[in-house]
């Protein structure tokens, strides 16, 4: 495997404490799974251990390290190990693995690669669930919100319920280009009967023009009649635009 770059030399010549703990996981594999859900690097390490000493390693070990690597933003390292899981049926990648590596997409904005694993694992016979279309979504953004209301469209026609973060996550994408489309997906919301949270209403807020403050003055009301409470960047964003137009007085008026 293309992860297996240590030998059989290296996990030898291992600490006496992880020499301890291999003899461990040789008699039972499952026990390696809590210190592969560490940093992504140690993750990794001690993977590479695992099958350079020809301990039994199954689809949940790489599963567990493809958690880290996503966390940690490292895309290319887990396309790397989705290529190696390929080649051995009992590492086959399943909706997990590729819900990883899609969330590795969606981290570092790329969403090419994510939209690609989400086609990868529809061909596989997958079915992917909101968390996938998600992760995809919020990997758009700028000239890519077309593709993150597509995919929204996607989840209507198929067996994915789109809810508050799929929605906040179209509004963010969409906010880069047209606050009005960030402002209609909120609306949305409402006629879906998905209670927007304060992330909703932060987004449109975030994606006005100066011109249309006194719609964001607004957004204090409407956040208060649906029985949320402000966050601090609800009132940080709100002050910009009072301090871009220099409209002390409305401000005042919040």
């Amino acid at each position: 495997m293309a992860l297996q770059c240590c030998n059989a030399d290296q996990a030898a010549h291992a600490g006496p404490q992880l020499s301890l703990k291999l003899q461990a996981w040789r008699r039972n594999p499952r026990g390696a799974l809590r210190s592969l859900s560490a940093g992504w690097v140690e993750a990794s390490q001690i993977l590479q251990l695992l099958l350079a000493a020809s301990i039994q390693t199954n689809v949940y070990h790489f599963n567990a390290v493809l958690g880290a690597v996503a966390r940690a933003k490292r895309w290319p390292r887990a396309l790397q190990m989705l290529r190696s899981m390929r080649n051995h049926p009992e590492t086959a990648a399943d909706v997990v693995s590729l819900n990883a590596a899609i969330h590795a997409g969606e981290k570092g904005r790329l969403w090419q690669v994510a939209h690609a694993l989400l086609q990868l694992l529809q061909e596989l016979g997958g079915v992917p669930s909101s968390i996938s279309y998600n992760s995809c979504i919020s990997a758009c953004s700028g000239r890519a919100w077309p593709h993150a209301v597509a995919l929204a469209n996607a989840m209507v026609s198929g067996n994915a319920a789109p809810d508050v973060i799929t929605c906040n996550a179209v509004g963010s994408a969409c906010s880069v280009v047209d606050w009005r489309r960030s402002a209609a997906y909120l609306s949305r919301l409402h006629a879906a009967v998905v209670l927007p949270d304060v992330i909703s209403h932060n987004t449109v807020a975030n994606s006005l023009e100066s011109s249309r403050w006194s719609w964001a003055l607004g957004n204090l009301p409407r956040m208060r009649q649906s029985a949320l409470r402000p966050s601090s960047v609800s009132f940080g964003t709100l002050m910009k635009l009072c301090e871009d137009l220099r409209l002390a007085k409305p401000w005042q008026e919040c």
